[in-house]
């Protein structure tokens, strides 16, 4: 890629990140990063979650910012509880094997001897 085309694309990701999220907002969830925290990870799965909230079926919601907020939450939550539930499987049950895990949850993959690589797709060289 030539030099001032790589700039190019640095200074839209920059941008992006920049102008991603308005820094002067009540809605917490428009804060949150793209990628989930280990923090966030590691939350135990319980059905009374306080951070998921309860979906309102019947009438109007308050607000467009509640029922954005809230949507957001259910996806979130939906994205994120498979991993969430692997991870503590794992850490509940650190020695059992692939197999050992399938019989208490199948769809659990356990990698070994892997290096995590870094990668970016718009800096890479393309020959």
């Amino acid at each position: 890629m030539h030099p001032q085309e790589r700039l190019r694309h640095e200074a839209i990701v920059n941008d992006y990140y920049r102008n991603a999220a308005p820094r002067n907002t009540d809605d917490g969830w428009l804060l949150l990063p793209e990628v989930p925290d280990t923090q966030e990870m590691l939350r135990p799965l319980v059905s009374d979650d306080l951070r998921v909230p309860h979906n309102q079926i019947d009438g109007n919601w308050p607000s467009k910012y509640d029922h954005l907020t809230a949507q957001y939450e259910f996806l979130r939550e939906e994205s994120t509880f498979a991993l969430r539930r692997a991870i503590g499987l794992m850490r509940e049950h650190p020695h059992l094997s692939e197999l050992d895990h399938r019989d208490i949850s199948p769809g659990i993959g356990i990698y070994e001897k892997v290096a995590i690589e870094p990668f970016n797709h718009l800096y890479s060289d393309r020959s």
